[in-house]
C-alpha cells in the first residue's frame, strides 16, 4: 500500500465549505479503484493548510484508475474552486519497522514507578530519593521539580 499526501492550500475563509466538499467526497473514493481510504488533517500554525492522506494499492491506481475517471472530476467540483494554488502532491510507502534494541533512553524515578518495575523502584528506594531528572525528561514528567542525577537509571 502507498499513501497519498496532498498538502493544499486553501483560500481564507473557504475552510468550512473545503471541509464539507471533503466530507462528500467521500463516497467518491470509496467506489475509486485501489482506495483504500482517506484522512484529511488540517494545519495549526496555518489554518487554511490542509493535508489529505488517501491510502492507495498502487500508484497507478491514483495516476490512471482515479485520475482518469469522472469521479475525479467531480471531486475538483466539489472542492477545487476552494484552492489557492496549486496543491503539492506526493506518495510515500511503509519502510519495515526499525528494531528497538540498542535504543536507550533516561527516565525519572517517578517516570520508572508508573511504570512499573520493582529492580528499578528498589534501587531508587535504596538512595532515598524520590524524584530525580535529566534535561530530557523534565518536559515528560511533571512531577518532578528536583534534579538529583543520583536516581536517574539508564534503561535498555
Amino acid at each position: 500500500m502507498i499513501t497519498e499526501i496532498a498538502q493544499i492550500d486553501v483560500k481564507p475563509g473557504t475552510e468550512a465549505e473545503f471541509e464539507n466538499g471533503v466530507k462528500n467526497a467521500v463516497p467518491i473514493f470509496k467506489r475509486a479503484k485501489g482506495c483504500r481510504g482517506m484522512e484529511l488533517q488540517r494545519s495549526i500554525e496555518k489554518p487554511s493548510r490542509y493535508r489529505l492522506f488517501i491510502g492507495w494499492d498502487t500508484i497507478e491506481n491514483h495516476n490512471i484508475d482515479f485520475r482518469g475517471s469522472a469521479d475525479f472530476q467531480e471531486w475538483r467540483k466539489l472542492v477545487g474552486h476552494c484552492f489557492t494554488a496549486t496543491t503539492d502532491v506526493g506518495f510515500d510507502a511503509a519502510v519495515p519497522p526499525i528494531p528497538a534494541h540498542g535504543v536507550r533512553y533516561w527516565q525519572c524515578a517517578p517516570a520508572r514507578r508508573i511504570r512499573g518495575g520493582t529492580l528499578r523502584r528498589a534501587r531508587q528506594s535504596q538512595r532515598g530519593s524520590s524524584h530525580g531528572t535529566d534535561w530530557r525528561s523534565r518536559a515528560a514528567c511533571g512531577s518532578c521539580r528536583n534534579f538529583d542525577r543520583s536516581t536517574i537509571q539508564r534503561r535498555d
